[in-house]
This record gives structure tokens, C-alpha cells and sequence, in this order.
């Protein structure tokens, strides 16, 4: 048969980067059971930053665990980890995302 077929879905992008990395996290307070740590906020690469990832390793092995993300974290610029085990030692390390992606990670405490 001869005609027009449907229209495709339609496709949208966002010329931009993603943002650059935040900075590395800086420790603000620790408790027997959590860690409260900021850094600053990266070049957005174009497009409004819409969340921060937070990934914690736990030093027993390679393997990072996401751990926070959201919308709450942009203005603050902080987080805090509860439920840790006292005397144990933790890394955090933190990325942005914008709509063209994430970041690559900062560099880990």
C-alpha cells in the first residue's frame, strides 16, 4: 500500500556536557555511627545539575555502593551517612548528574 505512515516517537536532546566532577569531599563531623561530609558544587557542563550521586566503600573491598541520590542534595551540599560501624573506617566519593549524564566521580576522601 502507498501512503504516509505514522509519525516515529519523537526524540529530544539537550546540547550539553556532562557536569565536571565535584570536588573531593571534605568531613564536617563524625559520630560513633555516622559521617557528615560536603563538597562543592562542579561546572554544570551546560545544563542545570538535577541530582548528586553519593557512593560509599567500606574498605573490605573494590566495589563502591550507591548510596544516596536525589534532588535534596542540591542545595545543601552536604550528606550525612547513618548506621555505620563504630571504629570502622569508610570512603565516600560523590558525582552530578545533569540531562546530558553523570559526572565522572570526584576524587574519594
Amino acid at each position: 500500500a502507498i501512503g504516509t505512515s505514522d509519525d516515529s516517537e519523537i526524540a529530544s536532546y539537550v546540547a550539553a556536557d556532562a557536569p565536571s566532577a565535584p570536588s573531593q569531599p571534605s568531613l564536617e563531623a563524625s559520630t560513633k555511627t555516622s559521617i557528615t561530609f560536603s563538597w562543592n558544587k562542579p561546572a554544570n557542563g551546560g545544563s542545570s545539575i538535577t541530582a548528586y550521586h553519593i557512593y560509599m566503600n567500606d574498605q573490605t573491598s573494590e566495589r563502591w555502593d550507591l548510596v544516596a541520590t536525589g534532588y535534596d542534595l542540591l542545595n545543601k551540599l552536604v550528606y550525612t551517612k547513618t548506621g555505620l560501624t563504630t571504629g570502622k573506617s569508610y570512603s565516600f566519593k560523590v558525582s552530578a548528574v545533569n540531562a546530558a549524564g553523570e559526572s565522572t566521580y570526584s576524587a574519594s576522601n
